[in-house]
């Protein structure tokens, strides 16, 4: 329902778009010579409200009182009420992922309505999107799956770009059947999308040596050791890892061959997970252990049942990737990097109460050798898997099989610089076959060659 308030000597029409609670709040303030003239519009447009069903927005409604309709039609879905229809149109889909339209209502919801959702479709234009773009890029980041808490850090570049994508999608769908054209597409013949995407900087990873690898371990808790010391023998995921069942694992004799069929994804179950098929084709695969990969995972299926998962948490139960990484892998990292000669200072001790632990930012600042010097994240483990099978002489191909890389490109992007590119031995092999050696004739005036001529005329000579 529409209503008019009083705003000293002018009147404010409010409404929700739709004349639903859930549509998008709408305001217009109209003033006049008199109060009274400017009530009278008011109601006018009121009227015009509750005619058209509280289906305007703000400029439409404003345009309709001057006179002035303008092109869009109150038959055009807003922005909101199209990301709706769209997301139900997906849903539909068998060969879409549900996690997928998930990830897309989540993203739209709340990036993209709280900003442009009351407008129409035919009101977007380039300018629209390059001012959300601007708007996204300086909304913060939250951290928990329940309870949102707004960190310190802005959403990072890559989430903006994922997001924009969405966005792109969803707006494309509409042509032509409610616009023309899509006004987060990049113009014919333009280099690059006018929108201002922000530039995603390219994370290095990190591959960790025999020493960093022990100090980490040494200092990760029991209960997540294991599974960590598969990761850097599989190079598995943490969410395959996490999905790993004991009838996934054939182990015979020193070796055997784990079995990739799930993964861990976020769906709309009581505790807020699922499981279901790797994102592509080529992340189901049969990955082989060697011996040490082998020995963990028997010691983890002792006394299990096929159905059961290789991996639990500490105290039964699925893994949260979000505890795994918390309350096991940086404090392991943390742990690995402060050095027992140069530990870092205390907390200061309460005026009451116990001394607190000490954060995992509190590390120590030496350069002994003793210490974990890099702050490597669990995903490096699969990183630092994929430098072990280069260094031992595994094709590219091998490698893109064996991690599941969806293209042999990914593989080569990610791990091409540490393939063998050909040291100074080959390259003169190389440079014989295109220009091959041949002897240079001297001159007659060299004494090299006089001598050489005596020599084979002393030789002649003997034979005769």
């Amino acid at each position: 329902m529409a209503t008019i308030q009083r705003r000293g000597d002018s009147y404010r029409v409010w409404w929700r778009l739709g004349g639903t609670s859930a549509g998008a709040a709408q305001s217009c303030t109209f003033k006049g010579p008199t109060p009274e003239l400017a009530l009278e519009v008011a109601e006018l447009a009121h009227e015009l409200l509750k005619a058209r069903g509280h289906d305007m927005t703000r400029p439409e409604l404003y345009a309709a009182m001057v006179g002035d309709t303008g092109d869009a039609s109150p038959a055009t879905p807003t922005v909101k009420q199209w990301i709706g229809t769209w997301l139900t149109e997906l849903a539909k889909r068998p060969d879409l992922d549900p996690e997928t339209v998930r990830r897309y209502r989540r993203d739209l919801t709340l990036r993209v309505i709280p900003w442009m959702g009351h407008l129409r479709l035919s009101d977007v234009t380039p300018d629209t999107i390059k001012q959300w773009v601007g708007w996204v890029s300086s909304q913060r980041a939250t951290k928990g799956s329940r309870n949102k808490v707004l960190t310190d850090r802005t959403i990072s570049a890559q989430t903006v770009r994922n997001i924009f994508d969405t966005l792109h999608h969803c707006l494309g769908a509409a042509v032509p059947r409610w616009i023309a054209l899509n006004p987060a597409a990049r113009p014919a013949g333009a280099r690059r999308n006018p929108a201002g995407l922000p530039k995603v900087e390219k994370h290095d990873a990190v591959y960790l040596t025999h020493q960093e690898r022990e100090l980490i371990l040494h200092n990760c808790r029991p209960a997540m050791r294991s599974m960590m010391v598969v990761a850097l023998a599989t190079g598995l995921r943490i969410g395959e890892l996490i999905a790993l069942r004991v009838e996934d694992v054939h182990l015979h004799g020193s070796g055997g061959v784990v079995k990739v069929r799930r993964t861990l994804k976020s769906g709309p179950r009581k505790d807020g997970r699922r499981f279901g098929p790797p994102k592509s084709a080529a992340g189901r695969r049969d990955v082989t252990v060697g011996v040490t990969g082998a020995r963990v995972l028997r010691e983890q299926m002792v006394g299990k049942h096929p159905a059961e998962h290789v991996f639990t948490a500490p105290r039964g139960g699925i893994c949260d990737p979000s505890t795994l990484r918390n309350n096991y892998w940086l404090q392991a990292i943390a742990a690995a990097q402060r050095c027992a000669g140069h530990p870092p200072p205390e907390p200061p001790k309460p005026a009451k109460g116990v001394r607190r632990h000490l954060r995992v930012d509190e590390v120590s600042t030496c350069a002994c050798d003793t210490r974990l010097h890099r702050s490597p994240r669990f995903h490096d483990l699969r990183h630092s898997h994929a430098s072990d099978l280069i260094g031992a002489g595994w094709s590219a191909k091998k490698v893109q099989v064996r991690l599941g890389h969806s293209n042999y490109l990914l593989t080569m992007n990610t791990y091409g610089h540490l393939f063998n590119t050909g040291d100074e031995g080959e390259l003169h092999a190389v440079d014989t076959l295109l220009l091959p050696e041949k002897p240079v004739r001297a001159s007659r005036s060299e004494p090299a060659r006089s001598v050489h001529r005596r020599t084979v005329r002393r030789r002649v000579a003997a034979r005769r």
